[in-house]
């Protein structure tokens, strides 16, 4: 079913994936989009809410009314569930551009041997036939020392913001949150936390909220030529990678067109 799409783009933008090969013939593969968990990012910010804050730094009405230290160890409990929750947030990247990108061709695929996936934002959203709730969000470059910058009471806007610093990317996402992940309780865990059934029939005793059960990815299901407009292969390739792509789109039954990158047509000085 088409996602929903939580930032009011046009539904002929283009947007762009730039990855390797072995990603892309996953995708063909599986018919289906990857999905990372948030601490598998290379950038450690995915899903922050500020800077680390010292202790002098705390909310002085807090620290007067209840302690420093309760002030601390309760920063420490809300840290510690944060960073567990980051676990239950999958996502999955594009670039949003009206033309190939040179930067992204050096951040995402140095080494040459990778493609671009080229679609438009109402492939990518109708394309998605997953029975999976998932949003696209086009991801906000803040000031995380501007507090008022950030909305933190929405899971969508909460999980898509980036350092002003990262601008550049100019990011949409795919979203998925798992934060109820729950696994049977232990013996152990059930013997110190009995069931009160009686007292409580709707609670679920049985189970226990655990991160650590959760996969670093996902995948969610495409339909892979409705996502598809074109294919472009990265400008430091060797000329025959191109045919190796279009081979292999060939053997998995699409047909949709394998180009070379543009930044390979070669200027002219000449002003006649």
């Amino acid at each position: 079913m088409p996602c929903s799409l939580i930032d009011p783009l046009p539904d002929n933008a283009k947007v762009w994936r730039y990855t390797d090969l072995a990603r892309f013939v996953d995708l063909l593969r599986t018919g289906s989009l990857y999905l990372a968990s948030l601490p598998t990012m290379e950038d450690e910010w995915e899903g922050a809410t500020s800077a680390v804050r010292e202790p002098w730094q705390y909310d002085p009405t807090l620290v007067d009314a209840y302690g420093l230290a309760a002030v601390i160890d309760l920063t420490g409990g809300v840290e510690d569930l944060a960073v567990s929750q980051r676990k239950g947030v999958f996502i999955n990247c594009w670039h949003l551009s009206d033309v190939e990108s040179a930067a992204m061709w050096k951040l995402y695929e140095p080494t040459g041997r990778g493609i671009s996936i080229q679609t438009t934002m109402k492939r990518l959203r109708e394309s998605v036939v997953d029975e999976k709730d998932v949003t696209l969000s086009e991801v906000q470059y803040v000031d995380f020392e501007d507090p008022s910058s950030l909305n933190l009471f929405d899971l969508n806007r909460k999980y898509s913001y980036k350092r002003l610093s990262f601008s550049h990317e100019r990011e949409v996402r795919f979203q998925y949150f798992d934060l109820m992940p729950l696994r049977q309780k232990t013996d152990v865990e059930r013997a110190a936390d009995p069931p009160l059934s009686e007292q409580s029939p709707n609670v679920d005793y049985e189970h226990v909220i655990d991160f650590n059960t959760l996969p670093v990815g996902i995948h969610l299901q495409v339909d892979v030529p409705d996502l598809i407009e074109r294919v472009i292969v990265a400008p430091d390739a060797p000329v025959w990678f191109a045919d190796v792509i279009r081979d292999i789109v060939a053997r998995y039954g699409h047909d949709f067109p394998v180009e070379t990158s543009s930044m390979l047509q070669r200027p002219r000085y000449g002003h006649l």
